[in-house]
């Protein structure tokens, strides 16, 4: 573990398009059962009721909170596939059930992930540099067993996710869930992540310094850190 000798204490990674770039097949998935069912849309229609429904619930993931257990773990996965359908005009009751199942056993396997080619190399190189490491993740209840089974786990002091906390971000709660396990303060912390809002504005405004990870190149800084891949990151240490 390295000393306090830089400019943060820690360094938290979100996972998804952070990490690990992830082909569900839920797009697919939910294309083909509502073909099945007789549903004409498009994956086109499936993006734009996917990225309506997610900037919707990221604005309420600024103050919702939830007891957190598997159970309820669970039944928010069901509201987000309901109200993903939703707005694709698919209620079916039976349909919602077993897309719920196909996707369940889909983000469980390890084979889903692609690890980006840049991580390994780059969490060695920031395990040398940050006194702590760890990971703050919107995900599951199982996402400690994801990173043991995908070999990301040995390198991370904690792992602190949605799920087990009972908040997401950019909810000021799972930032200070994450300093307490830390144990440093917000000037002392960067934060890295690829949403706008739930990873770098979540941060900021806990004092956080937070770094927008934009693999496709297209952002402007605009008030805050932007790297390309995550070996960047170590720059700004």
């Amino acid at each position: 573990m390295a000393t306090s000798n830089g400019r943060y204490d820690a360094v938290t990674l979100d996972m998804g398009f952070t990490l690990v770039d992830l082909d569900s097949g839920y797009d697919r998935t939910l294309l083909a059962m509502a073909h099945d069912a007789g549903q004409s849309i498009t994956l086109d229609d499936i993006h734009v009721a996917q990225r309506a429904f997610w900037q919707e619930f990221t604005v309420e993931d600024a103050t919702r909170t939830w007891e957190p257990t598997i159970e309820n773990d669970d039944a928010i996965g069901q509201e987000i596939d309901r109200r993903i359908c939703a707005k694709l005009g698919i209620t079916d009751a039976g349909f919602l059930a077993e897309l719920r199942r196909r996707a369940r056993r889909a983000f469980h396997d390890p084979a889903t992930y692609t690890i980006f080619p840049e991580v390994f190399e780059t969490l060695a190189a920031l395990r040398r540099k940050a006194p702590r490491l760890g990971i703050l993740s919107n995900w599951g209840w199982y996402l400690p067993e994801l990173c043991d089974q995908l070999g990301l786990a040995p390198y991370f002091d904690f792992i602190v996710v949605s799920a087990r906390v009972g908040c997401s971000k950019p909810n000021p709660c799972i930032f200070r869930e994450m300093l307490r396990q830390a144990g440093t303060t917000p000037e002392r912390t960067l934060h890295v992540g690829d949403s706008l809002g739930a990873d770098v504005r979540g941060a900021q405004a806990v004092g956080i310094t937070g770094v927008l990870v934009d693999r496709a190149g297209t952002v402007q800084p605009d008030g805050y850190p932007v790297v390309w891949n995550l070996a960047e990151v170590l720059g700004l240490l």
